[in-house]
């Protein structure tokens, strides 16, 4: 282990210690698998909140909405549902389990994600407990959380969270499975967020080799990692290195969408603030 995973270790430890719930208020929570690799030991409804694909600034690929886990009804439904299998079966049976772990995500996409957090937290303290910290379901709970601190702006405990999820991908499934690019590019999403672009640049130039490599150049999710360096870049003040990935992502856009298209569209606009600032730049120098 390095002195930097030593010391992200030792922050996870204190981290345990304060969130943990009172003797005899323990709840317990299960994550559900991601959407693309489903866990068998659990039934699943709900996988990893989507903070898969940071969408730095319009670009090739939007960020899907919210879709049907915001309707209102779903929370009240979920509500009850948790509360009759918390006093029919328990509140570790598997069951109650997926229930909890739902009813959070159904108040992330909701945009209740001060609600979620209590829920993911529990979860999380719950299965660090029961499956052990390098478990598919604790990484994924901790993606959960991790995903919350985010958005209510807990950005330092996200980063910690996020930093842990991708060295435990890495070790395992490895350091090129889609699971493990997704904990890449949100550990990159949350450096930008706390405005340290310059720790996303790396995270998201291995995305994009790994992408092109895989996938080919033109492959729209090699579009969006390109999109997001580029972006990265911009935020870091180094426009002339993300001129050349726009215009990349543009040519790409216009031969296969059209030159109308709302990608292009935000593409050509992406490269013309890209020109702008290292215009400006220029003039500052």
């Amino acid at each position: 282990m390095n002195r930097t995973d030593e010391g992200d270790a030792q922050q996870m430890r204190a981290w345990r210690a304060r969130e943990a719930p009172a003797e005899g208020l323990m709840i317990a929570g299960q994550a559900v698998a991601d959407p693309q690799e489903p866990r068998a030991a659990v039934p699943v409804v709900v996988g990893d909140i989507p903070a898969q694909r940071p969408a730095f600034e319009p670009g090739p690929l939007a960020e899907p909405g919210p879709g049907p886990l915001a309707e209102p009804n779903r929370a009240a439904q979920g509500e009850a549902d948790l509360a009759d299998l918390e006093l029919v079966l328990g509140p570790d049976h598997p069951d109650t389990l997926n229930a909890r772990n739902n009813l959070a995500a159904v108040y992330q996409a909701a945009g209740r994600a001060a609600e979620a957090l209590p829920l993911f937290e529990r979860t999380l303290v719950s299965l660090e407990r029961l499956l052990g910290p390098d478990h598919p379901d604790t990484l994924t709970a901790q993606n959960n959380l991790a995903a919350t601190y985010r958005d209510v702006g807990r950005l330092a405990e996200a980063i910690l969270l996020f930093r842990l999820i991708l060295a435990a991908r890495e070790r395992q499934p490895g350091p090129d499975h889609p699971d493990t690019l997704t904990s890449r590019g949100n550990l990159a999403g949350a450096y930008r967020a706390a405005g340290r672009p310059a720790e996303a640049i790396p995270l998201v130039q291995q995305i994009l080799a790994i992408r092109e490599r895989q996938l080919g150049p033109e492959h729209h999710s090699t579009l969006a990692a390109r999109n997001n360096l580029a972006a990265a870049y911009r935020a870091a003040g180094r426009p002339a290195e993300a001129i050349p990935l726009f215009e990349q992502n543009l040519t790409v856009c216009e031969r296969s969408l059209g030159a109308d298209h709302p990608r292009t569209v935000a593409s050509r606009r992406s490269l013309a603030r890209a020109r702008q600032d290292e215009a400006g730049s220029a003039l500052a120098d």
